[in-house]
């Protein structure tokens, strides 16, 4: 009677085990069957080692703590030392501790078209190959799988920006990587935060790599409602020639929301939120020493992009064809450009409240495309380098509000300049507004078109006119 108690315990234990692994299977489809090797009691035995990260996850994402978001499925990936694959839980989590095991748990959703997924990583570093040779469209255009994507509604959590980091391990042959990126045009929807990613430029310098191009976040949809957040990003790199310019470096875009559908308007990739994002440059150096981006971009849509810093780059911020996006609230250190908006058409862009310690210039709007009501104001620019300029209008810019800004001088430089009106091949700045402004008395000033536009009450430290107010009374 005994020996078949113990041989109906087995049999259910047999089953229940089965279930767990077809659960498994079931919920992960394409998922590498990382149970086969495991005994009896890998299964059973509790992992004490992962039990104070799964206590961890509560001071961070709550989609990494508490019940599994409505409609979700949720992964844990830890560094592991220990042999285990796991089962992806938080007390025992999937073994992510090479390229190959990180990249294959994702490659097998994402490339499964398995949307509405949460990825939990632990702390520690994690490498990855990124993108590596995935083409939107295409696939792997090398043949042999490897790195991963990110689908629609997935969620990518760190622990924090100072506990959890993605290293890019390998580059392609096109020399261009991601660290993060989608797996086609409908993925939307997307969340990255609380990790750092090193795009890992001075190890594949140091190792004979030619002109590379290292981004961090790209984000191409057709639909948007992505979230970028609490996210440090360290040693991009933009130096693959522009065509027809093997001198000049084309620009990367190091974090990127993106949409290159031919017919949407920006309206249509919207929602989208970049925040709290950290970006620096190579072994701490804050200077731009990899070639040309524009560490925070935005394309063919809108957006909110606020309280980030960026520190060290070509361009603090920018994009094309964007439609009403804020930027707000952002700091710009040491980069050549703070802003530069200077391609195809745009229109009810705001920037406001941002804080901009330029190297040449504060913010650049125009030049070869359409620029339309523009609102900026209230942003304080630090000029400290000769030729310095706080404002650059450039052709094609109509309908503009600048109001209420600050331009400050550090130190004494020379050749500095307030606003900089420039026109080529009658781009034209039409019908702007420049009023309450201030500026350091050392600054001069080139304003076009003057009589087609509104000034008023721009002054200097000592409150004495630097623009004639024309035609006398407020414009607003």
């Amino acid at each position: 009677m005994r020996s078949k108690r113990v041989l109906a315990s087995t049999t259910l234990l047999f089953l229940a085990l089965t279930l767990v692994v077809l659960f498994q299977n079931t919920n992960a489809p394409g998922t590498p069957k990382l149970f086969s090797l495991m005994s009896y009691d890998q299964y059973l035995m509790p992992v004490p080692t992962w039990a104070a990260i799964a206590q961890g996850w509560a001071a961070v994402s709550s989609d990494c703590s508490g019940p599994v978001p409505r409609g979700y499925k949720r992964i844990f990936i830890a560094n592991r030392q220990d042999g285990i694959h796991g089962f992806g839980l938080a007390g025992n989590p999937y073994d992510g501790s090479t390229p190959q095991k990180f990249d294959t748990i994702l490659r097998n959703y994402s490339e499964s078209k398995f949307a509405n997924l949460v990825v939990c990583i632990g702390p520690g570093t994690f490498q990855t190959y990124g993108t590596y040779d995935w083409v939107i469209d295409v696939g792997h255009v090398g043949g042999i799988p490897l790195g991963f994507t990110v689908n629609k509604g997935w969620k990518i959590h760190g622990m924090a920006m100072s506990q959890t980091t993605l290293q890019v391990a390998a580059i392609y042959s096109s020399n261009v990587n991601s660290a993060i990126s989608t797996y086609d045009d409908f993925s939307s929807g997307i969340e990255v935060s609380d990790l750092t990613i090193d795009d890992n430029y001075p190890y594949f310098k140091a190792h004979g790599n030619g002109a590379i191009e290292l981004n961090a976040v790209t984000l191409r949809s057709y639909l948007g409602n992505h979230w970028v957040h609490n996210v440090h990003v360290m040693n991009a790199s933009g130096e693959l020639p522009a065509p027809g310019q093997p001198v000049n470096p084309a620009e990367a875009f190091p974090v990127a929301i993106v949409s290159v559908s031919p017919t949407n308007p920006p309206s249509t990739d919207n929602g989208n939120i970049i925040e709290s994002v950290t970006m620096d440059n190579w072994e701490g150096k804050n200077i731009w020493q990899s070639g040309h981006c524009t560490a925070i971009s935005v394309s063919n849509a809108v957006a909110t992009v606020r309280n980030n810093s960026v520190t060290g780059h070509h361009i603090g911020y920018g994009g094309w064809i964007m439609g009403a996006t804020t930027f707000s609230n952002n700091t710009a250190t040491g980069d050549a450009y703070g802003f530069n908006i200077d391609s195809l058409a745009n229109n009810g862009v705001v920037i406001v409240s941002n804080q901009i310690n330029p190297l040449l210039y504060g913010i650049v709007v125009g030049g070869g495309g359409q620029y339309s009501n523009f609102v900026i104001s209230n942003n304080t620019i630090t000029l400290s380098s000769n030729g310095g300029i706080g404002f650059v209008f450039q052709g094609d810019v109509t309908h503009a509000h600048l109001v209420n800004n600050v331009v400050n001088v550090s130190g004494s430089i020379t050749g500095g300049v307030g606003i900089l009106e420039r026109e080529t091949n009658n781009d034209y700045n039409l019908n702007n507004i420049f009023q309450g402004n201030q500026f350091d008395n050392s600054l001069a000033f080139t304003l076009m078109n003057g009589a087609q536009s509104c000034t008023y009450g721009n002054v200097n430290k000592s409150n004495k006119l630097v623009i004639p107010n024309v035609p006398g009374t407020p414009c607003l």
